[in-house]
């Protein structure tokens, strides 16, 4: 899923969009004019990661004390091949993709409403981008700068503090977590049983090995559907080589130097063929950008 993250009123109850599009105050989501809902979250501190008694923990899940500290939205749903073709069709550089994102996925043929999966965290960068300028949100808002070479390829960056822009982006990982979560400190958000997970995620025992259209199963406690699941969702940070001790407390500050096509990135919450030991809100998965 992508994500826009931005200063908010203090949230309440309901949504109500000006006629403007800007958020009034007392809201907990909201919608683009691309049809996306977004829900907003208050982040401050709370434990990431895994006890080293968790089914499947490893080492890089180090249970620790992490802080956000700010208000962000998140989409509710993964973004959808339908919205994706809308940017790949808009974006020069991304058209020779167009017609290809109907592939088959194990011999099942995709529509518009299953999650857009497959692209390079690159591409995923310049679509957030992208809905920055379709939303209006002024260019110096927006959270990604191009390469020297003026593409969103090898060599690209995010802005300085991004995290406090206005812009669409992809989530930090603590943010992710922290929305993924939603408040639970167990292996997953409604608890541990795996024999539940076919009722929040599409996975091996339910998914017929296929993806399936966003959004159809429970949602977790803060409304956000196919947290784990169905297709796997890139994060902002480099996949970290060093380890951190248990109970430390961390700021939620990435580093923003160049992003290379020989760098790892994070990938969360699995997809619909891997093992329930990767649907775990802590578990950590690298790919190169």
């Amino acid at each position: 899923g992508w994500d826009r993250f931005e200063a908010l009123e203090k949230s309440q109850q309901h949504v109500q969009v000006s006629d403007e599009g800007r958020l009034e105050p007392g809201t907990r989501w909201y919608t683009t004019s691309q049809g996306q809902t977004f829900v907003v979250l208050e982040a401050t501190e709370f434990l990431m990661g895994a006890p080293d008694s968790e089914a499947g923990f490893n080492e890089r899940e180090v249970l620790h004390r992490q802080q956000i500290n700010r208000k962000f939205a998140i989409a509710s749903t993964e973004v959808t091949h339908g919205q994706w073709r809308a940017f790949s069709l808009d974006v020069a550089e991304l058209q020779w993709k167009a017609d290809n994102d109907r592939l088959d996925v194990e011999g099942a043929v995709l529509t518009d409403e299953v999650p857009m999966f497959g692209m390079e965290w690159f591409e995923a960068a310049l679509y957030c981008n992208w809905l920055s300028e379709r939303e209006g949100i002024p260019r110096d808002q927006w959270c990604y700068l191009p390469n020297d070479e003026g593409f969103f390829r090898s060599g690209m960056r995010a802005k300085e503090e991004f995290w406090k822009l206005e812009g669409y982006r992809l989530p930090t990982e603590a943010e992710w977590e922290f929305a993924c979560r939603a408040q639970s400190l167990a292996a997953r958000s409604y608890g541990v049983a795996e024999s539940l997970l076919p009722s929040f995620a599409w996975c091996p025992q339910n998914a017929d090995g296929r993806l399936h259209p966003v959004g159809l199963l429970m949602p977790n406690d803060f409304g956000i559907f196919d947290m784990y699941g169905n297709a796997a969702e890139w994060c902002f940070d480099e996949y970290p080589e060093s380890f951190l001790e248990a109970g430390e407390l961390v700021a939620d500050e990435p580093s923003v130097q160049n992003v290379t096509e020989k760098d790892f990135r994070l990938v969360r919450g699995g997809s619909f063929k891997d093992l329930p030991e990767r649907m775990r809100s802590a578990s950590r998965v690298k790919n190169l950008a």
